[in-house]
């Protein structure tokens, strides 16, 4: 019996979403992003292959020069214990190293506990960890009446780059699970993240939101981006809510502002909900391939 690694074909599609359903309980987001890692122009999308049978998949793309970011890597229970989750990031490990990139990024939840053990084992250092929340239809963004602007994105990224978020998230800011360096990759933050408000005193930029605007209002926006007064914060999700009238919210709050008073303590207050009781539980890990 041998595992192998090869690219996905469009065949693939129906196995992997079979592999997909019987992830988080049938609720994986890879049926969302299917089409688009199949068609990427500049990734890398493979199966790993027990007798021939795709048993895992994941896909590796490079969203700034020298940077190889990791992600989907699923397993079909069935066939866990078989090495496909370590083979396929050794394949991706080298591959990236063949390129010449300077490290290779992920994402990964608290409970995937195999996976932790594997990329720890090749070297993956956690460079900075978030709390991940969901709004409901319960949540209530009622507050005090407050002024909210449209941001510029030169405003935005003069905002973003002294933040305690992005102090607390290493230089990153969160778009979904994909964790992107402001400093490399801010063209691509722009492109993704395109709604930013703001609330002003006598002026001066005092809080701010960005966010990625759902598709379909039936799914949720994803905000990446969310610091300043709290009763600001209130007025600029409240405003998103009112314009663009997204299901839900999404968010991706760095962890070292798990605090009293804090944002993770205002979206708690306020009916947002947490898998892991309003602990870290999405962790970001690198490994650096320099040298």
């Amino acid at each position: 019996m041998s595992l192998t690694i090869r690219a996905v074909t469009p065949e693939d599609r129906g196995r992997i979403l079979e592999i997909s359903s019987k992830i988080w309980e049938g609720d994986d987001y890879v049926h969302l992003v299917l089409d688009d890692w199949l068609s990427h122009p500049t990734s890398e999308f493979v199966v790993a292959c027990w007798e021939g049978r795709p048993i895992a998949f994941s896909f590796r793309s490079t969203y700034a020069p020298g940077v190889s970011w990791l992600q989907g890597i699923r397993t079909d229970p069935d066939y866990q214990g078989r090495g496909a989750g370590r083979a396929i990031t050794e394949h991706f490990i080298d591959a990236a190293r063949r390129e010449g990139a300077r490290r290779v990024g992920l994402s990964t939840y608290i409970d995937n506990e195999a996976s932790i053990h594997i990329i720890e084992s090749y070297g993956f250092v956690r460079i900075a960890e978030y709390v991940y929340l969901e709004s409901t239809h319960e949540t209530s963004f009622d507050g005090p009446g407050m002024s909210v602007d449209s941001v510029s994105i030169d405003e935005a990224r003069a905002f973003v780059m002294p933040s305690a978020s992005l102090r607390a998230a290493a230089g990153h800011i969160p778009w979904i699970w994909k964790m992107l360096s402001v400093e490399e990759a801010w063209p691509v933050i722009a492109e993704r993240v395109s709604d930013w408000r703001g609330v002003r005193l006598s002026g001066h930029l005092e809080s701010l939101i960005g966010i990625s605007p759902a598709e379909d209002p039936k799914d949720a926006a994803f905000v990446s981006f969310l610091e300043g007064r709290n009763e600001d914060l209130i007025a600029l999700l409240r405003s998103v809510q009112t314009d663009l009238y997204p299901a839900r919210f999404e968010f991706m709050i760095p962890s070292d502002g798990v605090t009293e008073g804090s944002v993770v303590d205002l979206l708690r207050a306020a009916g947002c909900v947490s898998w892991s009781g309003f602990q870290p539980d999405v962790f970001h890990y690198e490994l650096a391939l320099d040298g």
